[in-house]
């Protein structure tokens, strides 16, 4: 994932060698002036906590004085914890 020029891109590798990059955004309607990717709680497994994925973007709407921070936090779905036999 990267910015370039406000629009958010994710860079895909094919099997056969070849790249893409495809636009997240529309700069249009969004202008994508940062972002933060904050990854915990995956040092070790077994320590009862959930790994969690942080993450923001800090954004802008075009011909406004609107600028937003939007975030979420991911987490995996199944629990870091070791499964008895």
């Amino acid at each position: 994932y990267y910015i370039k020029d406000g629009i958010l891109y994710k860079k895909h590798f094919h099997e056969n060698g070849s790249i893409d990059d495809n636009a997240l955004t529309n700069i249009n309607d969004v202008i994508v002036e940062g972002a933060r990717i904050t990854v915990m709680h995956t040092a070790t497994v077994n320590d009862e906590m959930q790994p969690l994925v942080w993450i923001q973007l800090k954004v802008h709407v075009p011909d406004s004085n609107i600028t937003k921070i939007i975030q979420t936090l991911v987490s995996q779905r199944k629990l870091d914890t070791p499964t008895s036999s």
